[in-house]
């Protein structure tokens, strides 16, 4: 991908006062999504197959956590180790368990990314290199960074620059010394916060996908 052009260099010389601006957005926007309630649908592919699907509502608690109950979805299309002796069952079971393992730490790690602290976004944002580029997303600004979580990830996100508000990131890091790629689009809801509408993440190693999809979003009541 090209950069077509550079921001002129006295907004690259307001980088610092932006990036201050940036974390606070992000912040203001984090919490006002807090008021809301939502639909997200995750599907688990694996090397290229649907696996499974899972449909939860999704809400912050007074603490600011996350809860997430399920709605609907499939089961698992994963091998249950009823055929064979008890040896081989043992075995099936363990891959199994160490599947479902291996999807909670890249769940984890994805979260990681997604709900960064005030200080860790305000550091992003001071150590990155600020830009245009049209040739994705006309009229945002992309802002690249680096050790965001961990030594050498990496963290680009197109923002609007009259709002600082996310239209889209992509992110490249590691799981157990393997690359992760995660990527997300952004919307709006009407006179609302901005929210992840999809997100994918790719872990090439076990040829594993993981799609998200956030939708109806609602406000909660006072």
């Amino acid at each position: 991908m090209t950069l077509v052009a550079f921001t002129s260099a006295a907004v690259l010389g307001a980088q610092s006062a932006r990036s201050g601006d940036f974390a606070r957005a992000q912040q203001a926007n984090n919490a006002a999504l807090r008021t809301y309630t939502w639909k997200s649908r995750t599907e688990l592919k694996v090397k290229g197959e649907t696996k499974k699907v899972t449909l939860e509502h999704v809400r912050f608690d007074i603490d600011g956590q996350l809860q997430k109950t399920r709605i609907g979805g499939t089961a698992d299309d994963l091998p249950r180790g009823r055929r064979g002796g008890p040896i081989k069952q043992r075995i099936v079971a363990k891959k199994i368990e160490d599947f479902k393992e291996e999807m909670s730490a890249l769940a984890a790690l994805a979260a990681s990314y997604g709900h960064l602290s005030h200080e860790r976004l305000d550091a992003f944002a001071k150590g990155s290199t600020i830009g245009r580029d049209e040739s994705l997303y006309p009229g945002t600004i992309r802002i690249d960074g680096r050790d965001v979580l961990m030594a050498d990830d990496s963290m680009t996100v197109w923002i609007e620059p009259a709002t600082y508000m996310t239209r889209h990131v992509e992110i490249r890091t590691r799981f157990e010394d393997d690359p992760v790629r995660l990527v997300a689009d952004y919307r709006t809801v009407v006179n609302g916060p901005t929210y992840q509408a999809r997100a994918v993440l790719r872990y090439p190693e076990d040829q594993i996908e993981v799609v998200v999809e956030n939708f109806e979003f609602m406000r909660q009541n006072p």
